[in-house]
């Protein structure tokens, strides 16, 4: 055998070290994706838990008075009438902004 070589056991200690950093790698690689797997599987079920409730949301009237309501996709009972006149079903109006929502968040 040939000194120094990787395989023999005369190969010095910084190379024996350098193959064991990268088995420990491996590992930690195979728990780093499991994690995130299971992150996104827990943030896929919270869009999925979340879009019935917002769905609903969208169909209820803002009352006049209150400002909370300006950012957050609620209409007015005037916006309502008005978007009923010019024939736009507030379900399908629902859907095109949930389907934004989830086009911005990137999904």
């Amino acid at each position: 055998m040939v000194a120094g070589r990787a395989g023999s056991p005369s190969a010095p200690p910084a190379r024996r070290l350098s193959s064991a950093r990268r088995y420990l790698s491996a590992r930690w690689l195979g728990v780093i994706r499991a994690g995130w797997i299971c992150l996104a599987v827990y943030t896929f079920g919270l869009l999925l838990v979340g879009i019935r409730p917002f769905f609903a949301q969208l169909h209820l009237p803002c009352d006049e008075a209150d400002a909370i309501c300006s950012g957050m996709w609620r209409f007015s009972p005037a916006e309502l009438r008005a978007l009923d006149r010019f024939g736009v079903p507030i379900d399908v109006l629902a859907v095109a902004i949930i389907g934004m929502q989830a086009g911005s968040a990137g999904l």
